[in-house]
C-alpha cells in the first residue's frame, strides 16, 4: 500500500523562524517537528507531519522529544507566545463587545467576572463566647 499523504504539513517547505534562533539553527525535519508539536501537543502526529514513517512515529516522536534541542525550542517557541493576563481579558472584552450570539457575549462576561473575581462567595462565620477546652489526655 501506497502512502499518498503530504509528508509535510508544510507543503511549501519549512519555514524559516527567524524570530527563534533556537528553532531556526534545527534541521528542516525538526523544525517541522517542533511546530507540529507546540500545535498538537501530540509526539507522534508530529514526528508524522516532520515525515517519520507512520509506523515508527511513535518511538521517534518520544526519542525526539528527549533531544535537549528540541526541548529548547520547543520552549522557545512557548515563551513567545504567551499572553500576559491583561492581554487575555482584553480579548474576552472584545468578544464579549463583538460576539454574534448572545449567549457567547454572556459566556464571555461570565469570564470576565470570575478573573475580576466578582463572584466570589464569602461565608463569615463568628462564633460569640467561645473557649477553648483542653483534652483531659493530653497531659
Amino acid at each position: 500500500m501506497v502512502d499518498t499523504r503530504p509528508r509535510s504539513v508544510y507543503p511549501q517547505g519549512v519555514p524559516k523562524a527567524k524570530k527563534y534562533p533556537l528553532l531556526s539553527a534545527l534541521k528542516p525535519r525538526y523544525r517541522v517537528f517542533v511546530l507540529s508539536f507546540v500545535r498538537t501537543w501530540n509526539a507522534t502526529q508530529a514526528a508524522d507531519d516532520a515525515g517519520y514513517s507512520t509506523r515508527t512515529a511513535r518511538t521517534q516522536g518520544y526519542r525526539l522529544l528527549k533531544n535537549d534541542d528540541i526541548q529548547a525550542a520547543i520552549s522557545e517557541v512557548l515563551a513567545s507566545n504567551t499572553m500576559s493576563t491583561e492581554e487575555i481579558l482584553a480579548r474576552i472584552g472584545q468578544e464579549a463587545i463583538h460576539a454574534a450570539r448572545a449567549m457567547d457575549r454572556l459566556k464571555a462576561l461570565d469570564m470576565l467576572g470570575k478573573a475580576k473575581g466578582m463572584f466570589i462567595h464569602r461565608h463569615v462565620v463568628e462564633y460569640e463566647d467561645f473557649e477553648f477546652v483542653e483534652d483531659e489526655d493530653a497531659e
